[in-house]
């Protein structure tokens, strides 16, 4: 199970316990971003630039940042299944 921005794992870990699946195993996982200003909350790419706390375009020329932590998540995550 996967969080959304600015949520954490917790909600979800409890969820798939009162779930009560036969036969079934729950991953929830956390991002390994922090997201400023909340109470642990977590994201799975940068979102926002850390020295302006304004949204990252995607569309600027050359801005790479949010396409090279997404990669570094799926490299993360890809190794946990190995």
């Amino acid at each position: 199970m996967l969080h959304g921005r600015g949520d954490s794992p917790a909600p979800f870990a409890a969820l798939a316990g009162r779930l009560r699946l036969p036969c079934t195993a729950a991953l929830v996982l956390a991002g390994p971003i922090a997201v400023p200003f909340t109470e642990g909350g977590r994201e799975w790419f940068i979102n926002i630039d850390p020295d302006t706390f304004e949204a990252i375009d995607p569309t600027a020329p050359g801005e790479r940042r949010r396409v090279d932590s997404m990669d570094h998540t799926v490299r993360q995550v890809m190794g946990l299944l190995e």
